[in-house]
Order: C-alpha cells, then sequence, then structure tokens
C-alpha cells in the first residue's frame, strides 16, 4: 500500500469529561493485527480488551503492508479491504460487546499509517458524541502516496468513548489505514494528568 501527509497537527479539546472509575484496573495492551491473516475481516476479536473496530458499520480489514506497519506485518483499513475508507474504534462492555459508562477509556494512542495527498481526520468522543480532541492529518507537499509515513497520535482526555478515523478529501493515489492501538481504561500515572494530546511524527 502506498500512503503519506505534510499536516496541520493542531490538537482541538473541546472538553473533559470525567473517567468512569469501574474499569480502573484493566491493563492496556497494543493491539498490533498481526495474529490473523491478510483480508480477515475486523469487528469483535478484540472484545476482550474493550475494543469494537468498524468502518461505516461493517467490519475494518486485515492489510497486509509488511514494508509500512509499525509493528510488521499487518495494519487495519476500512471495509471491504479499502485503504479510502473511515475507521471508528468503539470502547466496549467486553462481557456485552456494548457501549457503556463504565467503559470509557483515559487515553488511546495510535499510528496513523500512510497519510499523503488525503486528507483524513482522527478525533476522539465522549459517550454524548461530543468532541474531545481531534488531529487533521495532511501532506500535500508529497509524496502522493505518503510511503513510510507514520503519524503516532495520542489522545489524553479521559472519558473517551470512540476514536474516529475520517476522510475529509480522498486521493486516490493514497491509502490510510492504522496500526498498534493502544486503549487504556486505567491510567493512574502522571504522564496521562494532561487534557492536551500529543502528536509526533514518525519517519521510518
Amino acid at each position: 500500500m502506498t500512503l503519506s501527509l505534510r499536516h496541520l497537527a493542531m490538537p482541538f479539546v473541546v472538553g473533559c469529561a470525567l473517567v468512569i472509575g469501574a474499569s480502573i484496573g484493566r491493563a492496556a495492551t497494543p493491539i498490533t493485527f498481526d495474529t490473523y491473516p491478510n483480508g480477515t475481516a475486523i469487528s469483535a476479536q478484540y472484545l476482550a480488551q474493550g475494543v469494537k473496530f468498524s468502518s461505516f458499520g461493517s467490519p475494518c480489514t486485515i492489510f497486509l503492508d509488511a514494508a509500512e506497519a509499525t509493528s510488521s506485518p499487518n495494519i487495519l483499513v476500512g471495509v471491504g479491504g479499502s485503504v479510502y475508507r473511515d475507521i471508528d474504534v468503539t470502547m466496549v462492555d467486553p462481557a456485552t460487546g456494548l457501549p457503556s459508562a463504565a467503559w470509557r477509556a483515559c487515553h488511546v494512542a495510535l499510528n496513523v499509517i500512510s497519510v499523503g495527498w488525503s486528507a483524513v481526520t482522527v478525533t476522539s468522543f465522549d459517550g454524548a458524541g461530543a468532541v474531545l480532541q481531534s488531529f487533521p492529518l495532511s501532506y500535500p507537499a508529497g509524496p502522493q502516496n505518503g510511503f513510510g509515513k507514520v503519524d503516532h497520535l495520542e489522545f489524553t482526555t479521559p472519558g473517551i468513548a470512540k476514536v474516529s478515523m475520517h476522510f475529509t478529501n480522498v486521493n486516490f493515489g493514497d491509502g490510510i489505514g492504522i496500526d498498534d492501538v493502544l486503549v487504556d481504561f486505567a491510567c493512574n500515572t502522571p504522564a496521562q494528568g494532561s487534557t492536551w494530546g500529543r502528536l509526533k511524527q514518525l519517519y521510518r
């Protein structure tokens, strides 16, 4: 897959919800998407970690991209294997697979893989659908396909019910996916005290 971005990384914090204490004690383990083969439809496979993945209401897809994955060989892309479709990461109760006020994350981190001339916005929402933080990403200076570029995003405003990657402009020479998703329901360290997310560009 070929992908990248020259972005306008301006974190936008609109509000701060309280994290619910019922989920304290859950350890955060990065989701690497490397335990399933290329082409696998991904939705509820990570329920044990309190997470579901979707793309326009359908499962997302494992995509073999060993040259760009931050934990090789796989990344996650949209429905039907499309590298031009939105991705939603929804926090859920592992017992029911449904969103719950008792399962709100205080920290979500992920890598956006290969943003180039396309434009995406990655946003965290609270349980009422209000925006917590938002990162617009685009690299109009190229390369068009964004090959090898990684945007590491961290959402640290607590009360996160969902994180969405939404295409605001699609350039069909540039496809995008995600990798190494970490969802933390028990942030008790000083490092997670900030209400401002961090954005780092990692070049491989």
